[in-house]
């Protein structure tokens, strides 16, 4: 082996050492960033869901309401639902 070659393999062998980890780095770094914003998206997506499903059960309760005062006060829907229903006690 030339004496130059002796010199300059050390120095090669270090450089090609440094540039596997600044790779593997990358890597590691690319999958974590990959990881977390998929992870975001889920939580997005779950706090979507609780959003819509937290809307349908306002409505649902305001429906119930709205149900129940007629019941109690009466009125033409009343009146409608008992003399067109079958089941006067679901009115």
């Amino acid at each position: 082996m030339p004496l130059w070659l002796k010199g300059v393999l050390p120095h090669v062998a270090i450089g090609a050492a440094m540039l596997l980890l600044v790779y593997g780095l990358d890597r590691c770094a690319h999958y974590a960033m990959s990881s977390m914003q998929e992870s975001a998206t889920q939580a997005g997506e779950q706090k979507a869901r609780a959003d819509h499903y937290q809307e349908a059960i306002r409505q649902t309760e305001k429906a119930d309401a709205a149900a129940d005062e007629v019941r109690r006060n009466g009125g033409p829907a009343r009146d409608d639902c008992l003399r067109d229903s079958r089941t006067p006690e679901n009115c």
